[in-house]
């Protein structure tokens, strides 16, 4: 299974994808104040609600807009569910064509 993680500046939209199966997701506030304790705290709560074995998570990928929330969602991320994030950036090879005409200008959230 994979977690994915969109952080914007609102909100934060997890998802939960088995395959090609969106099997659980999460809208939580976007909040630079949180630590990486604390988020590492709240997935894995958000697994033991949801009834999910957050072991099964095979890879964890985020995409986000919001530069000052990186380091502790990464940290919380890497201490608490033993994986490393990859991080969509401008310039990252996807296979997604960008039809404009600079796309490092588009936010990885889009």
């Amino acid at each position: 299974m994979i977690l994915v993680i969109d952080v914007s500046n609102t909100n934060s939209t997890l998802g939960v994808f088995d395959g090609d199966k969106l099997v659980a997701n999460w809208r939580l506030s976007t909040l630079s104040s949180r630590t990486s304790d604390e988020t590492g705290m709240l997935l894995r709560m958000l697994f033991v609600h949801s009834g999910m074995d957050i072991s099964e998570i095979d890879a964890v990928v985020v995409s986000s807009v919001v530069p000052n929330v990186m380091y502790s969602l990464l940290s919380g991320i890497r201490k608490y569910l033993q994986k490393e994030p990859m991080v969509v950036r401008a310039g990252m090879k996807t296979g997604i064509n960008l039809r404009m005409e600079n796309p490092k200008e588009m936010g990885t959230d889009r």
